[in-house]
């Protein structure tokens, strides 16, 4: 008896550190409030797109409406059914708030692109867009 209620414990134990790390690691993240809105504007290039390399062109204009520069983005390619590999890419800045990425699209369809950026102030954000019809 005395054996069962020590791993009892040490589980109990274990779960409440595993659950402590996750509500510190939450509280040390920020990310993007409402009322911090930032637009992410996007364009892809050639129109209509195309299988193989288009271009990718962000602009994060911030809620008073200037653009933010100095930020890290990471594009994530994935098809809209699934069974093929996500595809990733770095966006690059041109001039401040204008990044640009490189997307290899393999094959024709429909695409879904996932932006993942870190600001320059550390702040976190995330959105996705719909890349239908990619032509081949």
């Amino acid at each position: 008896m005395v054996r069962r209620r020590g791993e009892a414990t040490r589980r109990l134990t274990l779960v409440a550190g595993v659950f402590s790390l996750c509500v510190a690691m939450s509280a040390c993240h920020q990310s993007v409030g409402a009322r911090e809105a930032i637009e992410v504007r996007h364009t892809v290039k050639p129109t209509p797109v195309r299988a193989q390399h288009s271009l990718l062109v962000l602009e994060l204009v911030g809620h008073d409406g200037k653009d933010l520069g100095g930020a890290q983005i990471q594009v994530e390619l994935d098809m809209a059914h699934p069974g093929m590999a996500p595809k990733f890419s770095e966006a690059k800045e041109g001039t401040p708030g204008h990044y640009s990425a490189d997307l290899d699209l393999d094959m024709a369809g429909d695409w879904v692109v996932v932006v993942k950026a870190r600001l320059a102030d550390g702040r976190r954000l995330e959105r996705q867009f719909a890349l239908q019809g990619v032509q081949p």
